[in-house]
């Protein structure tokens, strides 16, 4: 909230905010778009609430990141201890892509959020339930960008190699000990792959029925790009510029170098992270690639780096705020470091050596913690 009204300014609007306000001005009047509904229906809500004027599209965006930081503690609970969720939770605070007062991020990042956390509850729990939210939140994302829609690809997947890790670890020693892992595991996937399963396609039918009528909401961002590379005579799925946008999105996360980008997106994408931020992101990417197997770290893994390479990969025209909707799951792998080294100090270190690792990791949550206020103020 720190400066709102003025960076922005409140008498003028930002990036696709007259998009988005004109859909949602649509909305009240009658119209039902299915194209990017999170944003777009609460932008009409918004304007439902307070009135057709900046505070009044911004208001669910601010609201919708700082709700998001209690889901994502949640998160954190599911897959590490409480220290080190603490302390991922205060870098997730600090992170300006949920503090900018007038970006799109926010409302389809906190559904991201919830799915992902409902996700790892589930398969934890062996709960059915919980992945009946699970694929109502899967079938929403897939109307949104692809940035957001690739999250619940990543589902299946990783389910699938969650369960056939539970099959193949302790190292079985005999045949019959697999056969009966695997009638002890049975039942607890059928009934979260049906409830899903039956979820998502009943959220999806109108894309489907959108289809028929020759409109690709699924792929929607990406057509229009194999259609600039058509036009500029490098037709196919892999975009030509994919090592440079590599570079490029390589350079997002490290603010240590002098990027060579264009500034275009709804943030200055030059200062999106910190230099202290950006440190613990690629130590974490390079400890959880050396321990993927580990807990959730495929799952967060895949979403970092996966995301990073399919949007530098795929896209035609590189923008950097594509990319930054990954950071929360990198945000994560610092928590699972960040878990590892306590985990270390408990076991090899006296209680003394304990309390001042836990002191230098407030330390650093503190600094952090007003980065927001102070990004937004330069």
């Amino acid at each position: 909230l720190f400066r709102y009204g003025d960076l922005p300014p409140s008498g003028y609007i930002y990036f696709e905010e007259h998009i988005n306000a004109g859909i949602g001005w649509d909305i009240l009047q009658g119209d039902r778009p299915y194209a990017y509904p999170l944003v777009r229906y609460s932008s009409a809500l918004g304007q439902w609430l307070i009135g057709p004027s900046t505070f009044g599209l911004r208001a669910p965006m601010i609201a919708a990141g700082i709700i998001t930081i209690i889901p994502f503690y949640l998160l954190m609970r599911e897959v590490v201890d409480r220290p080190a969720a603490l302390f991922a939770t205060a870098l997730f605070a600090s992170l300006r892509v949920i503090a900018d007062t007038s970006v799109y991020f926010q409302m389809p990042e906190l559904a991201t959020v919830l799915m992902v956390w409902m996700f790892v509850r589930g398969l934890r729990t062996g709960n059915a339930v919980w992945f009946v939210p699970v694929g109502a939140f899967a079938a929403v994302l897939l109307y949104e960008y692809e940035t957001f829609k690739a999250v619940p690809l990543l589902g299946a997947p990783f389910a699938a190699f969650y369960w056939l890790r539970t099959l193949v670890l302790p190292l079985p020693r005999s045949v019959s000990i697999v056969w009966q892992r695997v009638r002890a595991l049975i039942p607890q996937i059928v009934k979260p792959i049906v409830v899903t399963t039956v979820v998502v396609f009943i959220g999806i039918g109108p894309m489907v029925a959108q289809a028929h009528r020759h409109q690709n909401i699924f792929f929607s961002s990406l057509d229009r790009q194999k259609g600039d590379r058509l036009n500029r005579g490098t037709p196919g799925l892999i975009s030509p510029d994919a090592a440079k946008q590599l570079k490029w999105s390589v350079q997002v996360f490290t603010p240590l170098v002098k990027p060579d980008y264009v500034v275009l997106g709804p943030v200055p994408t030059r200062g999106v992270i910190d230099k202290i931020t950006s440190l613990l992101l690629w130590a974490s990417v390079i400890a959880a690639l050396a321990m993927f197997w580990r807990g959730t770290r495929a799952l967060f893994l895949s979403w970092f780096v996966g995301g990073v390479l399919g949007a530098s990969l795929l896209l035609a025209n590189f923008s950097a705020w594509k990319v930054v909707a990954f950071l929360p799951a990198g945000i994560v792998l610092a928590g699972f470091l960040a878990d590892d080294i306590f985990a270390l100090a408990k076991r090899r270190s006296s209680r003394a050596v304990l309390q001042a690792a836990a002191g230098c990791a407030a330390i650093v949550a503190g600094v952090l913690a007003p980065m927001p206020m102070f990004w937004m103020g330069r």
